[in-house]
């Protein structure tokens, strides 16, 4: 039997300025240079340069949907770390 730390994902959202989000998740969706993606847990390990936005699936079943230009998305062990607009001016609003 699976242990239940093995069927959700720890996920935080960071830009330069602070943390958009940190708390656990159902999956996270995101966009890249093929299209949509989701990642989901007990994902293998990945990287991906993302656009337009990110949305996280709740474990309430809600979603939360955070965009952004461009970013970079890691997964490890299923915890997402995600930092959205790192290279933008800090004044670029979207």
């Amino acid at each position: 039997m699976a242990d239940d730390n093995q069927k959700i994902l720890t996920a935080i959202i960071k830009n330069r300025e602070k943390i958009l989000y940190e708390g656990t998740a159902k999956a996270i969706s995101a966009i890249d240079e093929r299209g949509v993606f989701d990642i989901l847990p007990q994902h293998s390990n990945f990287i991906s340069i993302i656009k337009q936005h990110i949305i996280v699936h709740k474990m309430d079943g809600s979603q939360e949907e955070f965009p952004c230009r461009e970013g970079v998305l890691r997964v490890e062990s299923n915890v997402v770390r995600i930092y959205v607009d790192i290279l933008l001016p800090l004044s670029t609003k979207l």
